[in-house]
């Protein structure tokens, strides 16, 4: 079986390296996609990017085997009238 390429959008916090991790082990490539890649040290290969531009990070989509989309406000907040809004964005 040839070594598979995912991409994580907004995977540096705990379930996107829990996935990195378990993609990492099976000897797949893990793409993190990150606003601060300088300050990542989780599994996979960190990429910058702020996900309102394309730049170089678009180049990662080339070739890739699956998108994961974690990206956005964290669902883990207080519900107020305001917080779903936030979520959907």
């Amino acid at each position: 079986m040839s070594r598979r390429r995912t991409i994580i959008a907004g995977g540096s916090g705990f379930i996107g390296q829990a996935i990195a991790r378990e993609l990492v082990s099976r000897g797949d490539d893990a793409v993190i996609l990150t606003r601060s890649p300088e300050k990542y040290t989780g599994p996979g290969r960190a990429v910058a990017w702020d996900g309102r531009t394309l730049n170089d990070w678009s180049r990662e989509f080339d070739g890739d085997d699956a998108v994961i989309n974690l990206a956005g406000k964290n669902v883990n907040c207080r519900y107020t009238r305001k917080a779903p809004a936030e979520i959907d964005e």
